[in-house]
């Protein structure tokens, strides 16, 4: 019996995600923004603040090792992922509440003549207690 060896699956590559990514998606490189002119709006600004943040201080240590973060800069990189976990955590139970608030918070803005974006809490409770 003569059995033939199984076909090893290819690996797939950064740049082979990359490349389909890109050719599934001709508009730009960001599919929550399809439009390049129009910004992502899955999350405030201010959540988009804590990712950023929390990747540059990952990005510091993974460059310069261990001890590279200050004991201020754990301590405010664990301050931000909890956040990042509430929101996530609060939005996983309301989905379609979180992206109502999340909406009317854009909606806010666009509506505001004055430019400046300020900061509004949209995880401030409604007056129903949610």
């Amino acid at each position: 019996m003569s059995s033939t060896p199984p076909k090893k699956k290819k690996v797939l590559t950064a740049a082979d995600v990359i490349s389909k990514s890109k050719s599934n998606n001709q508009s730009s490189g960001d599919p929550a923004a399809p439009n390049k002119d129009e910004q992502p709006k899955m999350f405030t600004p201010q959540i988009y603040t804590k990712f950023q943040s929390t990747l540059l201080l990952l990005e510091k240590r993974i460059s310069n090792g261990s001890n590279s973060l200050s004991k201020d800069e754990v301590t405010q990189f664990e301050n931000e992922v909890n956040d990042l976990v509430e929101e996530m955590n609060d939005y996983n139970l309301d989905p379609k509440g979180e992206g109502e608030k999340i909406k009317r918070y854009y909606e806010s803005l666009e509506n505001d003549d004055s430019g400046d974006e300020g900061v509004v809490d949209v995880k401030k409770k409604d007056n129903d207690g949610k």
